[in-house]
């Protein structure tokens, strides 16, 4: 009896070891492959909740896509359908190179927006009327939608069925 638990504390203790050496090389490994990786302010921003993307939340994406081989063009538009969840007035989304915006509105009402890389900031209410020297703000719960219109040229590749993405 005695050497059936001394052979339970013998593998417990085998285990537990076994345990923390994986534990310390899973650590070493992830250590290792974020060395010298230097994350620049774009991949903070595709990769954040950042205060323009916290406050509302997608609720779904329309999209529109219109392919001309003849001009080699991609153009369409977005209709970003989401749900405010706090109020606020500035909303970021991304658009990827190589799409470029064409136009962005709210409610057939177009609107300004500033761009740093792929990410886009959008003052939502620009164009409504100021109240006691503030933007109005959507109120929690409030439904509401925006327009990206956006296009793309894209060169054929020789064989004509590929296309050469440059970005």
């Amino acid at each position: 009896m005695n050497n059936q638990r001394r052979n339970k504390l013998n593998y417990s203790y085998a285990m537990n070891l076994y345990t923390k050496v994986i534990l310390l090389l899973a650590v070493f490994a992830t250590g290792i492959s974020g060395f010298g990786q230097n994350f620049t302010r774009q991949d903070t921003l595709r990769g954040s909740i950042t205060p323009e993307r916290v406050w509302w939340d997608l609720t779904y994406y329309d999209l529109q896509v219109a392919i001309e081989p003849a001009t080699q063009t991609i153009s369409g538009e977005n209709t970003i359908h989401y749900t405010v969840l706090k109020p606020h007035n500035v909303l970021q989304f991304d658009l990827q190179t190589p799409l470029v915006i064409e136009a962005v509105s709210q409610n057939g009402k177009p609107l300004k927006y500033t761009s740093e890389g792929n990410a886009h900031y959008l003052l939502k209410y620009i164009l409504r009327v100021f109240r006691f020297g503030k933007l109005p703000q959507s109120p929690k719960g409030f439904e509401d939608q925006i327009e990206v219109r956006y296009v793309v040229s894209i060169p054929c590749s020789v064989s004509y069925f590929l296309p050469i993405w440059f970005g």
